[in-house]
């Protein structure tokens, strides 16, 4: 454990970065870092939380006894990409070794249950509240696309991601992972959808598209989840 003695750069989700490094300062000299090939990352070695991202590092050089330069590196992973530009000096970070992790069923904190963490010596449990569990949430559409016809109406397109199944399988759909498949489409900065749909794709009529104008707007699909909405896969259409 320790924090950025810098800040991240903005990666992709989708490439290894081999530019891009990043020091961190850990708590004391008898934690060390160690490197990792594209095939161990790939199976999940050096997973780390980087304020609210989830990186891999395939290099880790010592920099001093207790600083180290994280480079070859993987961003957004287990669907944090979100957080890929929120990064700031000094943030968490946190190296996640599976036996370390512990399951917590989503039905435990279904409805806005609260979720308190003592370490073994502590006396009570963090008071602080605690964070949302974007685990227990959808990951956004990938690919979302808009064609316009020639009556002004637009038709989306997008493709669904799941937490229950992260691994790219040719030629078969991602699992739901849901009590059910939907969505919510909504335009501009509306809270208001205008339309939740069973289906991965949606025709918007020119008057709804007009209604948002002039000009760009912004159109946002989320997936409704069993316990709250997926971040939001976003494309801007000209009204």
């Amino acid at each position: 454990m320790g924090s950025a003695a810098g800040v991240l750069p903005a990666g992709s989700a989708a490439l290894f970065d081999r530019r891009a490094s990043v020091e961190v300062e850990l708590l004391h000299e008898r934690m060390a870092l160690s490197n990792a090939d594209d095939a161990m990352l790939l199976a999940g070695r050096n997973l780390a939380l980087l304020g609210g991202e989830l990186i891999q590092f395939g290099i880790a050089e010592p920099v001093s006894p207790t600083r180290w330069r994280l480079r070859e590196l993987l961003s957004g992973r287990a669907g944090s990409e979100a957080a890929i530009t929120a990064h700031a000096a000094g943030e968490d970070f946190i190296v996640i070794a599976a036996p370390a992790l512990v399951a917590i069923d989503a039905s435990d904190v279904a409805g806005g249950g609260a979720l308190r963490i003592a370490g073994i010596a502590d006396p009570e449990p963090d008071p602080r509240a605690p964070p949302p569990i974007r685990a227990g949430h959808p990951l956004s559409p990938a690919h979302l696309t808009a064609a316009i016809a020639a009556d002004g109406s637009v038709a989306l397109s997008w493709v669904r991601r799941s937490r229950a199944g992260f691994a790219w399988r040719d030629w078969v759909d991602a699992p739901i992972g849901e009590d059910r498949e939907a969505y919510r489409v909504t335009i501009g900065d509306a809270d208001a959808p205008i339309a939740e749909t069973g289906a991965s794709a949606l025709i918007v009529s020119a008057a709804t598209i007009a209604a948002h104008g002039p000009g760009a707007v912004t159109v946002r699909v989320r997936q409704i989840g069993s316990l709250g909405l997926s971040p939001p896969a976003s494309i801007e259409i000209i009204a």
